[in-house]
């Protein structure tokens, strides 16, 4: 039988066809959320992060779960990302972005998801993204941010599982 494989794709990306050219530009960070990571910029780690996190989540997910975005707030501080790993996501995104990516190319069913309240990646990207793509299911998660599987576990869980019984069903 055919192999499948579940890959994630990076969320800095950019349509671009065969020829090299941009149809359709995936939309820049919202300045609002730019502008926060901005005026957190040099602060103590801990400070920074919990200006910055409530970005990944939906507006008002972290008020109506503390004890959850506390705990992954504490997790976060516990195992921090390095700045330089930061600097070098940022730094790829923006070579990538300027670059694109011809992403008609790829012939593998593709599954991409993305919460409907992302602050940080656009809505509009997702959907540009399954749109390029030859093979794609989309999937907008309600009431989610950018960190979909933290706010929708299950929903994702079974999203995810449903899209490879499918997969498993329509391409043996």
């Amino acid at each position: 039988g055919r192999n499948h494989s579940l890959t994630c794709v990076s969320r800095c990306w950019s349509a671009t066809d065969p020829d090299g050219s941009s149809p359709e530009r995936s939309e820049p960070v919202p300045v609002s959320t730019t502008r926060a990571w901005q005026a957190a910029a040099g602060q103590a780690p801990d400070l920074y992060a919990r200006r910055t996190m409530p970005l990944s989540f939906r507006p008002g997910w972290p008020q109506e779960h503390p004890e959850q975005f506390e705990q992954l707030l504490g997790a976060r501080l516990t195992h921090p990302t390095p700045q330089q790993t930061w600097r070098a996501q940022f730094a790829a995104c923006e070579t990538f972005l300027a670059a694109g990516l011809d992403v008609s190319r790829i012939s593998s069913p593709t599954l991409v998801i993305h919460g409907r309240d992302d602050q940080i990646v656009p809505v509009a990207n997702g959907r540009l993204l399954a749109e390029a793509l030859p093979d794609a299911t989309y999937s907008e998660i309600r009431a989610a941010g950018h960190v979909v599987h933290l706010e929708q576990p299950a929903l994702i869980a079974e999203t995810i599982s449903s899209f490879m019984n499918d997969l498993h069903l329509t391409h043996p």
